[in-house]
């Protein structure tokens, strides 16, 4: 939706799709369940399912041919849904949107994702190779629009080879110190640049490596 200032100024929408962040249950909100194949699956090979809303179940398969076109056709449905509504309502319609993983630790553990993050040294391999093909596609058809995903805990840390396509943007949202008990890798109330933040710092540049494009989530 918008943001008050744009309400205020009628601007534009910034985001298209259903929402901007942790979205993978929206994605898959309508998928068969009993297609565990789907879905991101825990050691002992059990599916566990995203909740539309973004905090809860699990998340997608990362590697699955067919949950990769399901994203791709329902990002596509939001782009042509949202290019409608910006032309009755005559304004300029969304150029970012987003697939990231719900806001939990429920990656997919199945051979194929498993297989990319290995190759890779982070379980960013497998979601960067997924976010890849999406974004590819949708660069045919719309080479305006930016595709973005979250680097966020267990996709904090950068692949070692993969680079992120030209209209992929990555949402680096690093854990603040301030949730305490151990929890966190940026101190967010003192400079990048400080020594207590090397490390995230470290991230940053390390993901410039990988990315044309970087966003930042700061939680303060």
């Amino acid at each position: 939706g918008f943001s008050y200032t744009q309400e205020m100024t009628g601007v534009s929408k910034y985001y298209g799709g259903n929402r901007p962040y942790h979205s993978a249950g929206d994605y898959a909100s309508d998928w068969p369940k009993d297609k565990a194949e789907l879905f991101s699956r825990d050691a002992n090979g059990n599916p566990m399912i995203p909740v539309q809303g973004g905090d809860s179940g699990g998340q997608i398969c990362m590697s699955n041919p067919e949950a990769r076109q399901r994203v791709l056709d329902k990002m596509i449905a939001y782009i042509e849904r949202d290019c409608k509504e910006a032309a009755e309502k005559q304004y300029a319609p969304p150029l970012i949107y987003d697939f990231s993983g719900n806001d939990n630790h429920n990656k997919c553990t199945c051979p194929g994702c498993m297989e990319l993050a290995d190759r890779e040294g982070a379980y960013s391999g497998a979601t960067i190779d997924f976010i890849n093909w999406v974004a590819r596609h949708i660069a045919r058809e719309y080479p305006e629009i930016m595709v973005k995903t979250f680097a966020y805990d267990y996709c904090e840390e950068p692949p070692k080879f993969l680079k992120a396509e030209p209209n992929v943007m990555i949402h680096l949202a690093l854990g603040g110190v301030e949730f305490g008990g151990g929890y966190g890798t940026y101190d967010t109330m003192r400079a990048l640049t400080h020594p207590l933040n090397k490390q995230a710092l470290a991230l940053f540049q390390n993901w410039g490596r990988h990315a044309n494009h970087l966003m930042h989530w700061q939680y303060w």
